[in-house]
């Protein structure tokens, strides 16, 4: 059974997937809570399906772009269960779960998050030069955008003049901890990992690290 946990944000996401690819799911807005209540949250879904800790035999970590205290605290509660069980541990971006969904879409798929300091995160389907995450500055970016596309994500509002020289369309997207169990159980993660696990932070505007 592969367990999934994504904390990169203020709202949580924990998905449970059997071999059969049935799954249970929990989002939790935790108004940064995570490390009280993802044990609770884990109990429950366990609970739901019927299995105890013991029968997760796969893990992934979404690691980031997110918060440092939302990182940390799911890293250190995977680590836990990892260090117990003696289980390796695949980790993948946010930006590539939320892109899981749409590798057969007619159109490049982008989505970004604001990576601050006037700069986005940014990943892309069907753009060879967003194939990876990236942080980009407006100029950056601009340089990379197709013409017409579907973007995942919103932009900060410096960006936003950016978008009226082209054919944009909103695109929503699913719970990311399902897309990294669905991507995990595909083989499209690498599950090698051990040790420590590399967690990538939104980096903290000029205004904040000044406070």
């Amino acid at each position: 059974m592969i367990l999934a946990l994504d904390t990169t944000g203020e709202i949580f996401s924990i998905c449970l997937m059997r071999s059969d690819g049935s799954y249970a799911l929990k989002e939790v807005d935790t108004s940064r809570k995570h490390g009280t209540l993802l044990p609770l949250v884990l109990d429950q879904l366990l609970l739901t399906l019927e299995k105890n800790a013991t029968d997760i035999s796969q893990i992934v970590l979404v690691n980031g772009p997110g918060s440092f205290t939302g990182l940390r605290v799911g890293a250190s509660f995977i680590k836990g269960i990892v260090v117990a069980n003696e289980l390796p541990v695949a980790v993948c971006s946010r930006l590539q779960a939320v892109l899981a969904p749409f590798h057969n879409f007619p159109l490049p798929v982008i989505a970004l998050c604001d990576a601050k300091r006037s700069q986005v995160y940014c990943r892309g389907l069907g753009v060879t030069s967003l194939a990876d995450d990236c942080v980009l500055s407006v100029t950056e970016l601009a340089g990379q955008l197709p013409y017409e596309f579907f973007l995942c994500g919103t932009l900060p509002a410096d960006f936003a003049p950016l978008l009226q020289k082209h054919r944009v369309y909103n695109l929503p997207w699913g719970s990311t901890a399902l897309n990294a169990a669905l991507l995990l159980k595909t083989n499209a993660l690498d599950t090698r990992l051990k040790g420590e696990v590399p967690l990538h932070y939104i980096r903290k505007s000029q205004a904040e690290e000044a406070i």
